[in-house]
C-alpha cells in the first residue's frame, strides 16, 4: 500500500476507480491520480490492474466473431416487425383480445 500523496490516491480510491480507469471514462486529473498510484510501485493495486487487464484482452477477444448471416437476419426481422408493431399498435383482434 502506498502514501497518497498531492499526486496521487490511496488503495481505496485506486480500487474503486480501477474498471473506470481502464475504460477511459475517467477525467485526466482522476486517472492521472490512478496512473500516480500505479506507477507509485503499489504492488496489490499493480497486480489487480493486470488481472482486469487480462480479463478486458480475453473478452475483447471472445466478442470478436460474428454471428452467422442467416442469424443475423432473423433478428433483424424480428427487431423489424417489433418496430412494426410498436409504431401501428395493436391488431383490431389484439385489441379485442384484451
Amino acid at each position: 500500500m502506498t502514501t497518497p500523496d498531492a499526486q496521487s490516491c490511496d488503495c481505496d480510491e485506486a480500487m474503486l476507480r480501477l474498471w473506470e480507469y481502464l475504460d477511459d471514462e475517467l477525467g485526466a486529473d482522476q486517472a492521472a491520480r490512478i496512473r500516480a498510484h500505479l506507477d507509485g510501485g503499489c504492488v496489490g493495486c499493480v497486480k489487480e490492474h493486470d488481472v482486469d487487464m487480462a480479463m478486458k484482452v480475453l473478452v475483447r477477444r471472445g466478442c470478436q466473431e460474428q454471428a452467422p448471416a442467416a442469424l443475423r437476419v432473423r433478428i433483424h426481422s424480428t427487431i423489424a416487425a417489433l418496430r412494426i408493431t410498436t409504431v401501428a399498435g395493436p391488431t383490431t383482434a389484439e385489441a379485442a383480445a384484451d
